[in-house]
């Protein structure tokens, strides 16, 4: 059994630093927002919802206190839906939506899966965690910044810019595949609906639209490049 993606939306983006078109709105108004927009093209009765997952890296000041069970209060949705902010670095969204896969069908219900970050509120690393400044636990740990740790490991295993290119860009094959395959249906492709509005008249710029279409896959990627376990 596989869960149903019923709807899929996102706001619209900018810069994250103090010149982003959306740096005069609060995170919780952002994710507010696309919840409230979330209820509006479902018709969904938000009481009905099993569980709400987000994503959020910086979990302080105005991203802190639960940012995702506040969202949910801003947007006016049912108090007895629960909701879990989690912070699982990069992956925080994506695990957010994985998750609320998984509770649908543990449920056979009603989940949901959302992601928010504004660095241009609430600047990467401003939650001041020993990851970044505690230089005494980094030298423990012997931590590397991440950058730096991925281009040290293509240096080791001798993968090349264009190799590297490569496969990220082969990350997007599947969703070119879903496009094609809900173009047609009554299910809207999730990478062709538009940016759902923020409800204010802050945004002169338009959403920055992803040119899906003009993405052209390359050949197979190395073997050399697959995953190893």
């Amino acid at each position: 059994m596989s869960a149903l993606i019923i709807e899929a939306l996102r706001s619209p983006r900018g810069r994250g630093n103090d010149k982003g078109a959306l740096r005069s709105l609060k995170p919780v108004q952002l994710l507010a927002s696309q919840f409230s927009a979330l209820a509006e093209r479902t018709g969904l009765d938000t009481g009905l919802v099993e569980d709400v997952f987000v994503g959020c890296v910086t979990q302080t000041g105005e991203q802190g206190a639960h940012i995702g069970k506040l969202a949910l209060i801003q947007a006016q949705w049912s108090d007895t839906t629960p909701a879990l902010t989690l912070n699982r670095y990069c992956a925080s969204g994506l695990t957010a939506v994985a998750l609320a896969a998984e509770q649908a069908l543990a449920c056979d219900g009603l989940a949901v899966g959302a992601g928010v970050e504004m660095m241009s509120r609430v600047p990467m690393a401003s939650d001041r965690g020993p990851l970044t400044h505690d230089p005494e636990f980094a030298r423990q740990a012997r931590l590397v910044p991440i950058g730096l740790a991925a281009d040290a490991v293509a240096t080791l295993e001798g993968f090349s810019r264009q190799q590297c290119d490569a496969y990220a860009l082969s990350s997007h094959a599947p969703q070119m595949r879903g496009r094609a395959a809900t173009s047609n249906r009554w299910c809207p492709s999730i990478w062709a609906r538009k940016g759902a509005s923020c409800s204010t008249k802050l945004h002169a710029r338009k959403p920055r639209q992803r040119p899906w279409r003009k993405l052209r896959l390359p050949s197979p990627v190395p073997e050399s490049m697959s995953l190893r376990t």
